[in-house]
């Protein structure tokens, strides 16, 4: 089954940065899609915010 949300950790090794980066990164994702601090990001929202491909962050989560 393929995962659908991401976290900070998530982020951080996708783009090889700190977990700090990783927060910063999230709570950005969170901003420009409208969402409140609650709620989850998605694969394809990240994928969009970051201009990476949805498969390519799909493999690294596996």
């Amino acid at each position: 089954m393929k995962r659908v949300v991401l976290y900070a950790a998530d982020i951080s090794l996708l783009l090889g940065r700190s977990l700090s980066t990783g927060y910063r990164v999230l709570r950005d994702i969170r901003i420009s899609v409208g969402k409140f601090d609650c709620n989850y990001v998605t694969v394809d929202e990240a994928a969009n915010y970051l201009r990476i491909g949805k498969d390519s962050i799909e493999s690294q989560l596996k």
